[in-house]
């Protein structure tokens, strides 16, 4: 929840801090950070877990909070312009965040619990409420923007292409991100027999090599090409992706560390070209 908070305080700091010729190069900077975030957050918790100090376990992976959030306490504190912006506060659409929040989790709570549940009837019947909920969460944003309040999502948005596209890259980006971190580590860990602490440094070359990606795509490819930094960016993550599919088909089970290597550098530059024209 406060994670969620902090993503548009962000944003906003970024908005109401730099000139707008500056604002490009500092939301260029914010995607890629993200990107290494969570690419480094299960290779750093894989560390941790191995480590199992004090007996912790996998309670140790909770640690990485505490010394990025005490620096970035005392950076808030040291750098960060305290006055305040002048505006209006907005009123929250309650109605919209539970209705939303509701849509959600029908639908997301029967995805991740129905293979247990052996998909009984109540995992689908779930799912189709939530269709429901999110065409009433329609109708109420777009009554709430006709009598001039404020929604929790602008609509109006929708009605440019340019946005609409950027959703939806954003959405497949994400989704093909988080889904391949996801299954390569259940793959090294489940599959293979790694340990967490294996795991963690065989994707290495993934956080290494987004960070190259990230720092060429910034500094060159997007400001040059625009979106051609993008298309470059998901063709190399798909190459990438079919190098890995071969690798796997060849060794399968007795897979090597190193093995991985190549496949995760081109996914891991692929990635970090994405970010900083996307954002």
């Amino acid at each position: 929840m406060f994670a969620a908070l902090l993503i548009p305080q962000g944003m906003t700091i970024i908005r109401s801090s730099f000139p707008p010729k500056e604002m490009a190069a500092a939301f260029g900077m914010f995607g890629p950070i993200m990107g290494l975030g969570a690419v480094l957050g299960p290779i750093i918790g894989g560390v941790l877990v191995d480590a199992d100090v004090a007996g912790l376990g996998w309670r140790m992976c909770f640690l990485i909070n505490l010394p990025i959030g005490a620096l970035s306490l005392w950076g808030a504190l040291a750098l960060l312009d305290s006055r305040k912006e002048e505006r209006h506060a907005d009123r929250i659409d309650y109605l919209g965040v539970v209705l939303v929040g509701g849509a959600l989790l029908a639908l997301i709570y029967p995805l991740i619990e129905g293979r247990d549940a052996d998909w009984a009837p109540w995992t689908f019947a779930s799912m189709a409420g939530s269709l429901v909920l999110f065409g009433i969460f329609t109708w109420w944003e777009i009554r709430m923007h006709n009598r001039g309040l404020h929604p929790l999502v602008e609509l109006s948005l929708f009605r440019k292409r340019a946005f609409v596209a950027g959703v939806a890259v954003l959405t497949v980006f994400f989704c093909s991100m988080a889904g391949f971190s996801l299954i390569s580590s259940l793959f090294m860990q489940l599959g293979l027999g790694y340990s967490a602490m294996r795991a963690a440094v065989t994707q290495a070359p993934l956080a290494l090599f987004l960070a190259v990606g990230a720092g060429l795509s910034g500094g060159v490819l997007a400001p040059k090409l625009g979106r051609a930094a993008l298309q470059i960016g998901v063709g190399a993550m798909g190459a990438g992706l079919v190098l890995m599919a071969l690798s796997v088909h060849r060794y399968g089970v007795h897979m090597h560390s190193l093995d991985f290597a190549p496949s995760l550098a081109v996914v891991g530059f692929g990635m970090g070209c994405v970010f900083p024209a996307l954002f």
